[in-house]
């Protein structure tokens, strides 16, 4: 049952970015850009329909042979992506772990140095 479920889940997600593949790709020809040129808002759907062959294969491996690592965990992390807010956030909180990093930096090297001069 659980694999039927999945399977009905990855075919709506596979239709739905199979479309905006296809409306990125008019949208393209229409206003003459170029291959190379990529979708001012996020990514181009191309990536994540790569993610969602991979989660494709990942579904007959483990429903022909029921192995017990499953990669699809990962796939729906991948797939997150897609939304321009989930990236957003992720980039706030990389710039937020640079901040961050800058003061541990600044920490060790306090205590480095002071360690330095006790000896």
């Amino acid at each position: 049952l659980g694999c039927l479920i999945e399977v009905c889940l990855m075919l709506i997600v596979s239709v739905a970015l199979f479309c905006d593949h296809s409306l990125n790709q008019a949208l393209h020809i229409a206003e003459g850009y170029n291959q190379d040129d990529t979708r001012k808002i996020g990514n181009p759907p191309d990536r994540f329909l790569v993610i969602a062959a991979a989660m494709w294969a990942d579904l007959a491996l483990f429903s022909v042979f029921g192995y017990g690592f499953r990669a699809a965990y990962y796939g729906r992390v991948a797939l997150l992506f897609y939304w321009p807010r989930t990236r957003a956030v992720f980039s706030s909180a990389i710039s937020a772990l640079k901040d961050l990093l800058n003061i541990m930096v600044f920490w060790l090297s306090t205590v480095v140095f002071f360690a330095w001069l006790m000896m």
